[in-house]
């Protein structure tokens, strides 16, 4: 018998509170003491945005290109700004005022992680038409989700705006199908087409492409189930919808990616070795209910993955209930079929490179798997399906015939033997349990290390079975002494908080700090010297470490330095770089006069070539060392050579005769003469912006001019107005025909893709909101003729 309506209400508010309540338990600091989340990549990728930021507010200019990285990249295709810069120039004003609040500057991602968890909670009561308590147990399930808190922790934003958007498709897509009118479901479309719309805009792509295709599939499953053909299509719309209004990032996305690291090899771009860091390993199965399994402990983890930001553990109690509720009688049976297969093709898909010979064949089945390198990604689909079904599980053992079934017989024994198990462990019997991950330690910590690392996984081993043990035999107990099951469900979602707070709690802490903690380090000696002349361009011959743990080459710390390095952070930098460093072209100094560099820095004992390198500073580590021959910016190269392919380009390039200024090397075989006008050509810059160059030269005969910076699709040039062709030059750079004469040259970047991405984008935007006014005055006047009546 249903429980009066006032009764499931304060039900429904005290779960909601006890969401609140864990939430805000979790970002406790985050929300009271001002504190962000500053390890990993937390202060990488904000200098350029920061940079474009500071830059819409002094001139109010949008920038999509960043001068600073990889000797220049574009920026929004390549996901480097989060800032919706998609927006009109008012609603962009106002996105970029309320960004960060000063009292707790996560406080959006913060927010869309607890509306996650209530759609989770939301979800579940209308999956299995379950109880406020029993659905309790999916919301925290999903909050503390360890896959989703970890990666957050490390700065991963936009990770965590697809996780937490995921959940809220799904229940937007589910209400689509099951709303009991017409204008019930077109309102949930529109709130599919936007969810799905943020998602692409600040989302991360590769999990973007899995809440979308699980929400299209469950969508169109229960459509089937329900047969209502209708419901379907008005789903397929909305995510139409919803992926035309995020095309201003995902249309030049794809362009720039067809030229990048990512994807220009097609399904093969990244190796199997490139992708074995990021996939679990079959061994790592066992993390998903016990976290020490392959040696994780605190801040360290030897597993498939060697990352600190990431375990998959899903929860033992989770796991348990989860387990129960997909092979438990009850409402919703297509429902659990369906989430349980999501979560094992997920779980498939996570493992990568391990699946050996299979994995080729997984990443072709899987959308853009070519381009996905991080296959455990794919477990948020797990944690959500096991968030949902353990949901099922606890309305299961609601009943006393749950307590009395010979599965929930079988999950005690395992738990009793798993907690012998952790037992042998913690007393330091049974090594060979532990496995693989030990004998690994063994190669890189001492005997006593390694015993007290598998004390501590036995103990933890102990700990989890022994919470399993005592909810599932204390909930029997309770629904003995009292016959009816409302207090078991409470009992289930404290445990699931114990067993999967224990770690994302800590992880949360141990990852809080000042919103200073994630800006960028004092400059280098290197960064010093470079920034005093904006044309300067350094090489980091010494990759010093710095305070945030990055190098000093790999660190987008150069956008606040405002100084101009050869390399930078940058996740796929354009296929080009590729060629360079299978040449490995930067060991060579030729090469590096090419770029423009005219600053180096190199272990202080080094001894240099005085009539090469001249002094500039040095320290107790490093030296910095300016190259005599340096090339400027701009210069003119007095022949150009054609070579077949990049290649062979690179080739000539690392051979001991290339000189950049004596020839230039094209793939372009109608470039290929000599310049006789460029010895004598004089080269002044006029202007130098993200997305705009300007030259003054003078020539007295044709000559080839060379701007080293790097090559893109983007950039069009000028001569005196007239359009010119921009020919990729030195594998890396941009080269110019100039004709005889006193010319200006202008250079200028438009994002390829955008145009078209943009309008999209604002077009089905306005098309939403129009929509939600539509049907807010359609129920407005609805209300108002019923009252009437």
């Amino acid at each position: 018998m249903a429980a009066p309506a006032p009764a499931a209400r304060r039900e429904g508010l005290a779960v909601l509170a006890a969401v609140v309540l864990v939430w805000a338990a979790l970002y406790l600091p985050q929300l009271s003491q001002g504190q962000v989340f500053v390890r990993g990549d937390a202060g990488a990728y904000r200098p350029f945005a920061e940079f474009s930021r500071a830059r819409w507010r002094a001139l109010h200019q949008r920038t999509y290109w960043n001068p600073y990285t990889v000797l220049g990249c574009e920026s929004v295709a390549s996901l480097a700004d989060s800032r919706p810069q998609y927006l009109p120039a008012p609603l962009l004003d106002l996105a970029d005022r309320f960004a960060e609040p000063p009292a707790s500057p996560q406080l959006w991602l913060l927010l869309a992680h607890l509306a996650s968890a209530i759609a989770v909670l939301l979800l579940a009561r209308r999956l299995w038409s379950s109880s406020w308590r029993s659905a309790l147990c999916a919301s925290l399930a999903w909050l503390l989700a360890v896959p989703v808190v970890l990666p957050f922790t490390f700065g991963h934003d936009a990770q965590l705006v697809s996780d937490a958007l995921f959940p809220v498709a799904m229940l937007a897509g589910l209400l689509v199908i099951d709303a009991r009118s017409e204008r019930a479901s077109a309102a949930a479309a529109l709130a599919v087409a936007l969810t799905i719309a943020l998602t692409l805009l600040h989302g991360h792509p590769q999990l973007t492409v899995y809440a979308l295709a699980c929400t299209a599939l469950f969508g169109l499953h229960r459509a089937m189930a329900m047969r209502r053909p209708r419901r379907a299509a008005t789903l397929a719309a909305a995510c139409a919808l919803g992926v035309a209004a995020g095309a201003a990032i995902w249309l030049p996305a794809l362009r720039y990616g067809a030229g990048s690291f990512r994807g220009s090899g097609g399904a093969t771009a990244l190796s199997t070795a490139e992708i074995t860091r990021y996939s679990l390993a079959w061994r790592d199965v066992a993390a998903w209910v016990w976290p020490s399994a392959v040696g994780y402990a605190g801040d360290s983890y030897w597993g498939g993955l060697v990352r600190t930001d990431y375990s998959p553990f899903l929860g033992l109690v989770a796991c348990t209930l989860a387990v129960l509720g997909a092979t438990s009688r009850g409402p919703g049976p297509s429902a659990a079929r369906f989430l349980a297969l999501a979560a094992g093709v997920a779980a498939i898909v996570s493992m990568g490179a391990s699946l050996g010979p299979l994995e080729p064949i997984v990443r072709r089945l899987v959308p853009f798997g070519g381009e996905f390198r991080v296959p455990w990604y794919a477990l948020v689909v797990t944690s959500l399906a096991v968030a949902l079904l353990a949901a099922r599980g606890a309305l299961w053992l609601e009943r006393e015939s749950g307590f009395a079934s010979g599965t929930l017989r079988a999950a005690l024994a395992l738990a009793a033997l798993a907690l012998v198990a952790g037992l042998a462990l913690r007393l330091g019997l049974a090594g060979g349990f532990y496995g693989d991950a030990v004998s690994r330690a063994r190669a890189l910590l001492p005997a006593d290390a390694v015993l007290a690392i598998q004390r501590r996984a036995g103990a933890d081993l102990a700990a989890r079975a022994a919470l399993v043990l005592a909810v599932l035999a204390g909930g029997g107990a309770l629904l003995r002494r009292t016959r009816h099951g409302a207090a078991v469900p409470a009992l289930l979602a404290l445990a699931i908080v114990l067993d999967q707070g224990s770690l994302a709690l800590p992880a949360a802490r141990a990852a809080s700090g000042p919103p200073a903690s994630r800006e960028a380090p004092r400059p280098t000696l290197l960064a010093r010297v470079a920034s005093r002349d904006p044309l300067t361009r350094a090489y980091v011959g010494v990759a010093a470490p710095m305070p945030p743990g990055f190098l000093e080459g790999s660190t987008n710390a150069w956008i606040v330095w405002r100084a101009l390095c050869v390399t930078g952070l940058a996740a796929f930098p354009r296929e080009e770089w590729r060629t360079a460093i299978r040449h490995d072209l930067l060991r060579h100094r030729a090469v590096l006069r090419a770029l423009a560099v005219r600053v180096l820095d190199l272990p202080a004992g080094v001894a240099l070539d005085s009539t090469l390198y001249s002094p500039v500073g040095a320290d107790s580590l490093v030296r910095v060392d300016a190259l005599r021959d340096a090339l400027p910016r701009a210069y003119a190269a007095r022949a150009v050579l054609a070579a077949p392919d990049r290649d062979a380009a690179a080739a000539a390039m690392a051979s001991p005769g290339f000189d950049p200024q004596q020839a230039a090397l094209v793939t372009d075989a109608i470039a290929e003469g000599p310049r006789p006008g460029s010895a004598g050509c004089a080269i002044r810059w006029l202007a130098d912006e993200p997305e705009h160059l300007a030259l003054e030269t003078s020539a007295d005969g044709p000559a080839f001019v060379i701007v080293a910076d790097s090559f893109s699709p983007g950039w069009s040039a000028a001569i005196d107005g007239r359009p010119a062709t921009i020919h990729p030059t030195d594998v890396l750079l941009r080269g110019l025909d100039l004709p005889p004469g006193r010319h200006t040259v202008t250079m200028d970047y438009r994002t390829p893709g955008l145009a078209v991405g943009l309008a999209l984008t604002r077009a089905a935007l306005a098309l939403i909101v129009l929509g939600s006014l539509v049907l807010a005055v359609a129920g407005w006047r609805s209300r108002a003729a019923r009252a009437q009546r």
